[in-house]
């Protein structure tokens, strides 16, 4: 497979050692020598105390294209997502293993899941097939967008039957692409059907388990994570796209989203020149606000909804009239 233009990202991003190392592992079990590989991004080591690497997407691509091209399997992106431990995902699992149950858990993960995973995006909602935690890239990642998602779907994946203790809660994986020559290892390494040729990239979950409880409320572990994750995300805004940092700024809110203007001010632009900077990263101020609102939507009504006044104004609507028309075209959008 091909890698994406090294010079394609200037975004500067974390990329939790635990990630990496496993990337190696993967690498090393192929028979491929590490120094040569890690000097292909410029790296002369993994370091072994160190927590994080701190490394361009451009690097992270190189990285990704080299271990795929050396190792010569188009499986990499599986076998990674298959050994990756629970672990690995730091306060994103602390904060899934606070919820009650496992769709509130699912919906806690997904709303700071930038913060750790950074190269997709991931939804709670609901599909056909049930309710689904749906992956695409947030990335132009090109041909290495295929096992970016794969290692995030199978990691996933692992990450929920590991929080609900039932192996039973994933029905199923939904891939958005045909059936690859590795197709039966997909689905051994996944322990659940695996469907290609799906209109979306997805983990299905099963809906006699997904609301069931899973524990009493611990306020202190989530509150931990939640700090985690702000810590972390505080760092990640001054190294990002303006679409990031817009992005950050929004679902760092804790009360409806700022307006354009502050978000403007917050990052020393007119708000004129912000709007000229998202159009040219493709997209828009009310795009991502959408995005923000329909992420925060979802993990207030992961489990025990408050009421609908409450979730309004914790929406930044004045009106329960927009609320429900926002909530329409969102089921619009996980039916299409």
């Amino acid at each position: 497979m091909a890698t994406a233009a090294p010079n394609a990202f200037a975004l500067p991003f974390t990329l939790p050692g635990a990630y990496l190392r496993q990337i190696a592992e993967c690498v090393a079990l192929a028979g491929v020598p590490l120094g040569p590989w890690l000097a292909s991004a410029g790296l002369a080591r993994i370091a072994r105390a160190a927590p994080t690497h701190d490394l361009r997407l451009a690097d992270f691509t190189i990285l990704l294209g080299e271990a795929l091209a050396r190792s010569g399997n188009p499986a990499l992106g599986l076998l990674v997502g298959a050994r990756l431990p629970v672990s690995s995902h730091g306060a994103l699992t602390d904060l899934a293993l606070a919820g009650v149950s496992l769709r509130q858990a699912l919906g806690l993960m997904v709303a700071h899941s930038d913060v750790r995973i950074p190269l997709v995006r991931m939804v709670l909602g609901e599909t056909r097939r049930g309710p689904a935690v749906l992956i695409a890239a947030a990335a132009p990642l090109g041909d290495l967008a295929l096992p970016v998602i794969e290692a995030v779907a199978l990691s996933v994946a692992r990450l929920a039957r590991f929080v609900a203790r039932d192996a039973r809660v994933v029905s199923g994986i939904d891939f958005a692409w045909r059936a690859p020559s590795y197709a039966p290892l997909a689905r051994e390494l996944a322990e659940c059907p695996v469907r290609y040729g799906a209109s979306d990239t997805a983990i299905v979950f099963d809906p006699a388990l997904i609301d069931r409880a899973l524990r009493a409320f611990d306020a202190k572990a989530m509150a931990r994570a939640q700090m985690a994750l702000k810590q972390a995300r505080q760092g990640l805004a001054q190294a990002a796209t303006f679409v990031d940092r817009v992005r950050w700024l929004l679902l760092g809110s804790e009360l409806g989203f700022p307006s354009l203007v502050i978000v403007a001010r917050h990052l020393a632009l007119s708000p004129r020149t912000l709007h000229r900077r998202l159009v040219e990263e493709g997209t828009s101020y009310r795009e991502l606000l959408d995005a923000a609102r329909r992420e925060r939507y979802a993990a207030l009504t992961a489990h025990a909804p408050p009421p609908a006044a409450e979730i309004a104004l914790a929406l930044g609507y004045r009106e329960l009239a927009n609320l429900r028309r926002a909530r329409r075209r969102w089921r619009q959008l996980a039916d299409q």
